[in-house]
């Protein structure tokens, strides 16, 4: 897999992240999604410092991908708890940067 795509659907997976923070200001029952907000803004942070050390093709990128996939993971099960469109788009994104970073470190292992 080319690096290229990573660090696009690290820096994706960011502003989908981003994205459920500015919809989850606005919510009304915002208590029910908390767990979901704290994940995202993780998720959202660490996706942007992953994407930036897998630019610089740091020798640490493994592990910073290894800790990017279970935030990532992490997020995305607790976002597809709940039937509210942008949560759902989140858990979709995140479920999909989840798999990308697990293929990229496994390629990296070969």
């Amino acid at each position: 897999m080319e690096n290229k795509q990573l660090i696009e659907e690290l820096y994706f997976c960011e502003a989908a992240c981003k994205q459920f923070l500015k919809e989850y200001i606005a919510e009304r029952e915002k208590k029910k999604l908390k767990r979901c907000m704290m994940l995202a803004q993780e998720c959202a942070d660490i996706c942007r410092v992953t994407a930036v050390v897998v630019e610089r093709k740091s020798e640490n990128s493994d592990e910073f991908l290894k800790l990017c996939a279970k935030i990532c993971n992490n997020c995305a099960g607790e976002c597809e708890k709940y039937n509210i469109d942008y949560c759902q788009k989140c858990a979709q994104v995140c479920s999909n940067c989840y798999e990308m970073c697990t293929r990229h470190i496994m390629e990296i292992k070969l």
